[in-house]
């Protein structure tokens, strides 16, 4: 799985690839670039404490998909593991993709309440697998 940012609308779309590879935008620089699949230990149907149980986002209301479907933008992403170890990925970060642990996905929708952001008309889901 890949997490990709839509540039300048704080918003990330998720893929799903063979293998992890260095993004196009990254061929020509003279940095080094490092990648680490954790694919493995969190999307195997064998039992491990890093298998995902629940992920809880944000699809856009201005969105012409839905969760789960092909070129989703979501405003963010948690990710719940079999242990009770969160993953958040909050793309709205000027830096990239944010990422944070448990309590984060609360967080910002409570940062966010009220407020007239992006976040605020989007519709919250939950997929349980």
């Amino acid at each position: 799985m890949e997490l990709v940012t839509v540039p300048d609308e704080g918003r990330m779309t998720v893929r799903f690839v063979a293998e992890p590879c260095i993004p196009e935008a990254l061929l020509d620089e003279e940095e080094e670039f490092a990648l680490d699949s954790r694919g493995l230990d969190v999307f195997t149907d064998a039992h491990s404490s890093l298998r995902v149980t629940r992920i809880r986002g944000v699809v856009p209301a201005d969105s012409s998909t839905g969760a789960g479907e092909p070129d989703t933008a979501y405003e963010c992403l948690e990710f719940r593991f079999e242990d009770g170890w969160y993953l958040f990925a909050d793309p709205g970060y000027p830096l990239g993709i944010r990422i944070g642990g448990e309590g984060a996905y609360d967080r910002l929708l409570e940062l966010n309440a009220g407020r007239p952001t992006a976040l605020e008309p989007g519709t919250p889901f939950v997929w349980t697998p």
